[in-house]
């Protein structure tokens, strides 16, 4: 009877925080989507274009700050549940090595800025854009995904989301009005993470304490391979936005951004389950339990891509005023068939390979598909056959070898271990 009430309580915790993780990432990504059509109409889609490749370039400079605290410090507070001490010194020490990461990198973004000309362009809106991470450092999600707390956070960000959405609204009604755009963004996600530590201090007693010299050693040492995953990850979406603004124009990096959010939008759910069930299984590392997942997660990722792909792209004409609608539409059909694909390499690369203890397998993959990438966009430039098109067919391959990686590491290794 008592297995029977620890399995409904684990089985409602997760489905807790799904729903919050869920509606935490509606919440910012449907922020966005609103917010673009607007800033397209007021902007133009040129400035506009030129808003989002600062803020693909500050992006891809947080994925620094992040490191692999996400993934490792999530692990780890979710193993040490129970203890207040080891819970504070994860807690204050990871916002401490953030902190020196974000100063270490702002200095570099600065200096980058008087040395390229194409980054001293647009310096107010770089460094303007990148003040936001101290919302970074200090918002902190880990925690509170790691104690499977994940309420706490939710309405912090619904709230200060909300507030960005009509700040911008209010604010932006021109080209004069640009830098309102990345002011907004940063002091509202500022706010975000001061409430969220502010929460976790005051309501699970977070001690302000200060770890030593070998803590942070050991951290950065056992993130690394999850960094290392993450940065050559999501460096094919970055490196593509960088490419379409060197090698086409600002106009066609905003309709790549407003289909990387759509398709990020419907990615959502599938993601938010990842994450409730990713600690549960670090703990008990299930192979029953992670098959029903990616059963779940199969059936969604197909289901939602055929749903999608069959409704008329003239339902989003009104969000792109201002773009080429054309381009738009094939360039959203490609990017749909990713939604099956991410959904995949989610289920044989973060819960099987990294949830089983394989980071190392997880980064092999990643590299590899990077590789594939690098390859196929070499081959684009010799053939000079660089266009929006061809750029997200590339990534689609490279996806598509990532998840052929990924299922041979985790049932060769992993299933061999356990069983």
């Amino acid at each position: 009877m008592l297995s029977r009430f620890n399995v409904s309580s684990d089985i409602k915790r997760i489905l807790s925080n799904f729903s919050f993780l869920s509606l935490l990432q509606i919440v910012q990504i449907l922020s966005s989507l609103i917010v673009i059509p607007y800033l397209i109409k007021k902007l133009g889609g040129d400035i506009y274009g030129v808003v989002v490749y600062c803020q693909s370039i500050v992006a891809f400079l947080g994925l620094f700050i992040t490191y692999g605290f996400n993934i490792t410090v999530t692990k780890q507070i979710a193993e040490n549940s129970t203890d207040l001490l080891v819970l504070s010194k994860l807690f204050w020490g990871t916002i401490f090595l953030k902190a020196f990461i974000f100063f270490l990198i702002f200095i570099i973004l600065l200096i980058s800025t008087y040395i390229f000309p194409f980054l001293g362009e647009y310096r107010e809106i770089y460094v303007l854009t990148y003040i936001m991470h101290i919302g970074t450092v200090l918002f902190p999600d880990w925690f509170f995904q790691g104690i499977e707390r994940m309420q706490n956070i939710t309405l912090v960000m619904i709230i200060t989301k909300l507030l960005a959405v009509g700040i911008i609204f209010l604010g932006v009604n021109g080209e004069r009005d640009l830098l309102v755009v990345p002011i907004t963004f940063s002091l509202t996600m500022i706010l975000a993470g001061v409430f969220g530590v502010f929460i976790a201090v005051k309501k699970y007693q977070m001690y302000l304490c200060f770890p030593s010299y070998d803590f942070y050693k050991e951290q950065l040492k056992g993130g690394w391979a999850y960094f290392f995953s993450t940065i050559t990850a999501n460096s094919k979406d970055y490196l593509n936005t960088f490419l379409i603004g060197v090698f086409l124009n600002y106009n066609a990096v905003a309709i790549y951004d407003l289909c990387n959010k759509i398709v990020k939008v419907l990615v959502i759910p599938a993601s938010m389950f990842s994450q409730a069930v990713f600690p549960k299984l670090s703990r008990e590392k299930s192979l029953l339990f992670r098959g029903k997942v990616e059963k779940i997660l199969m059936i969604y990722g197909i289901g939602i891509a055929l749903f999608f792909l069959a409704i008329p792209k003239v339902f989003f004409s009104s969000i792109i005023n201002g773009l080429d609608f054309i381009l738009f539409s094939k360039t959203l059909d490609v990017f749909i068939i990713m939604v099956p694909l991410l959904c995949f390499t989610m289920s044989r690369g973060v819960l099987l390979l990294i949830a089983f203890g394989e980071p190392k397998l997880f980064s092999k993959s990643i590299v590899y598909s990077v590789l594939v990438y690098l390859l196929g966009f070499g081959c684009l430039y010799l053939f000079d056959s660089i266009n929006l098109i061809n750029l997200i067919l590339i990534v689609l391959c490279s996806l598509v070898v990532e998840l052929i990686c990924s299922s041979l590491y985790g049932y060769r290794y992993i299933t061999s271990k356990i069983n």
